[in-house]
């Protein structure tokens, strides 16, 4: 990860910490792992005690998580947490209150711990410059070892802070570090903004412009995202502020441009302030003189609002009004007023006065110079990250590894659980899933019995329809007619009428499709669909075969030859066979059915060795 421009490596010592702690850590596992599966075999040899002993293992293992789910805060806890809510509107009463309590009471670390923090918190919010690190670390060093994140990040926050107040910048920036990454984490851009605000503070103070820019930067994307306007109002001016420092005057100005103005004389002040100074190095003295004129400091002296006011004064050339304001300052020993004097001594031609205030100049920005260059704070950064994430490493292993032994030895316990509960009713699972098996095997018998029986019912009343038709028109015929030779001529007009309407009544043909369709499980259209480019007289012989008309009856509804009929037959087995179909044994199988005989060599009523499927007609 890089985080304002810094890289970060680790260090070897941690890596070797860290896998020395792995290796005992595994070893202990497997130690542990094998002790419990001799335990097991013990157990598994005695069946009688092995339930005596599971049952006294689960009593203490729901017992172990009864007592851990009913662990809750201590009064003393909760009461903190509540005065911890005040902290944001009323600080004041919140260090009256805290200072009512003796710490030293409290039976529980978490207590003290939480004690330490809001006071920190609340010292912080009363202007109050802790130095001292002795109880924000009361905090730090409890929440680091406990789940609550929160607090952890607060504790790093504040712990951050004091070090800022105390000049130790290289553990302060570690500290803000964690916080800003504890809020990443979760989702907390509130303290995640807080951090990286002070962090741009140090490297103001350690003139590390650039780097201070970056994290201005990240500071208002965060607060951004709590909506909470004075906040944000304070981020664009660290923002403009760095921009700045670094001779962004331009932007400095658009951003300060962004601020709400209000009723808050602070932000005013500084926002008036820091236009001055960026006018003044646009060369706009006019508009920096009009800023700073009016500009007062809500309290204490007005010393640096007046020294860039007297530098707008001397650069426009109105040396008077600069010097008098030079005068009022007094003596002042910041680097500011030294270059205001400076500027005046050069604009009177007073060169000792000036050499003099310049070299005083120098030497404080050498000794500032020579801060920076000792300044630790690559080294922090450098290290932080790469230590976290050792750390973070060690600690994931660690838990990991114990998730992993309980989880083995509960998966242990309950195998056995289960192990004694199949045995126990193994027989009668077996039984019932028998006697299930042996039901639905009845009842797909009876249903397709039941089936079969309802088609079969329909074709016999079809069939016995149908001859019955027949019968009574051919009675009909002759009681009509009045000699029996003319009566049987009759007859035998209306049989080849019939014969006629079965090569050319579509109707009679549509309705012999779907009762065989309805009879054979759509057998016919399967047929059309899988072979497509037949003729038309194709179809009729195989849906006549079906019927079960012989080959001389067919070849008199076809008026054709009956060696005719045998060819097309041929030709048609032919297809059938080299076809992917899967349905090709039952279409063989109606196309042939039993009794009927085919020819190659011509010689009719010869058995053939022919394509015999192995299907069987109902």
């Amino acid at each position: 990860m890089v985080v304002g421009g810094w890289s970060f490596y680790k260090p070897v010592g941690l890596k070797l910490a860290a896998k020395s702690e792995s290796m005992r850590l595994c070893h202990h596992f497997c130690v542990s792992l094998r002790k419990t599966t001799q335990i097991m075999g013990i157990l598994m040899s005695y069946s009688e005690s092995l339930k005596h002993v599971i049952h006294i293992m689960l009593i203490l293992g729901f017992s172990a998580l009864i007592l851990s789910s009913c662990q809750s805060q201590s009064t003393d806890t909760k009461y903190l947490l509540s005065i911890e809510e005040l902290n944001d509107s009323v600080p004041e009463k919140v260090l009256t209150l805290l200072d009512s309590i003796n710490p030293e009471e409290y039976k529980d670390n978490e207590s003290k711990a939480l004690y330490a923090l809001i006071k920190s918190q609340a010292l912080d919010k009363t202007l109050v410059d802790v130095t001292n690190d002795s109880l924000i670390s009361i905090a730090k060093n409890y929440y680091e070892d406990s789940s609550d994140k929160y607090h952890l990040m607060k504790s790093e926050y504040y712990h951050g802070l004091v070090n800022i107040n105390a000049g130790n910048y290289d553990n302060a920036i570690k500290s803000l570090l964690k916080a800003y990454d504890l809020g990443e984490e979760s989702k907390d851009y509130y303290w995640q903004g807080m951090a990286a605000s002070k962090i741009a503070d140090i490297f103001i103070k350690n003139y590390d412009g650039y780097e201070s820019l970056a994290f201005s930067k990240i500071a208002l994307t965060c607060l951004e995202k709590t909506g909470k306007k004075r906040y944000i109002d304070y981020a664009l001016l660290d923002l403009a502020t760095a921009y700045n420092n670094v001779d962004f005057s331009d932007s400095c100005i658009m951003t300060v441009n962004k601020i709400h103005r209000d009723n808050d004389n602070w932000l005013n002040y500084e926002i008036n302030l820091l236009l001055g100074n960026a006018y003044i190095r646009e060369d706009n003295f006019k508009q920096a003189i009009n800023v700073l004129k009016d500009n007062v400091i809500p309290s204490g002296k007005n010393t640096e609002n007046m020294a860039y006011l007297a530098l707008a004064y001397l650069r426009k050339g109105e040396i008077n009004k600069g010097k008098q304001l030079i005068d009022s300052i007094g003596e002042d020993e910041n680097l500011l007023s030294h270059y205001v004097r400076y500027e005046l001594s050069e604009e009177l031609n007073n060169e000792n006065e000036a050499y003099s205030l310049l070299k005083n100049l120098f030497d404080k920005s050498d000794d500032d110079f020579k801060k920076h260059l000792d300044s630790k704070l690559s080294v922090a950064l450098l290290n932080y990250h790469e230590t976290e994430q050792e750390l973070a490493k060690l600690i994931k292993a660690k838990t990991k590894l114990q998730v992993i032994f309980i989880i083995t030895v509960i998966i242990l316990i309950f195998c056995i659980i289960i192990l004694i509960i199949l045995n126990k009713f193994q027989k009668q699972k077996i039984k019932i899933r028998d006697l299930n098996a042996a039901a639905k095997d009845l009842n797909n018998k009876i249903h397709s019995t039941d089936q079969n029986n309802s088609k079969l019912a329909k074709s016999v009343q079809s069939l016995l329809a149908s001859q019955f038709v027949g019968l009574n028109e051919m009675c009909q015929a002759l009681y009509e007619t009045e000699n029996e030779e003319k009566g049987k001529k009759q007859i035998a007009k209306m049989m080849i009428n019939f014969i006629n309407s079965l090569s050319g009544n579509n109707e009679l043909i549509q309705e012999l499709e779907r009762l065989v369709n309805y009879h054979y499980d759509n057998i016919y259209d399967s047929f059309k669909s899988d072979f497509n480019d037949l003729k038309e007289i194709d179809y009729r012989l195989f849906l006549y075969s079906i019927l079960g008309f012989e080959n001389t009856t067919i070849a008199l509804i076809f008026n054709t030859e009956i060696r005719s009929i045998y060819s097309r037959r041929d030709r048609l087995k032919i297809r059938i066979i080299s076809s992917s179909s899967a349905n090709k044994n039952k279409y063989i199988a109606f196309l042939y059915p039993d009794g009927l005989k085919k020819s190659i060599t011509g010689d009719v009523g010869k058995p053939q060795n022919l394509y015999k499927p192995n299907i069987k007609f109902k």
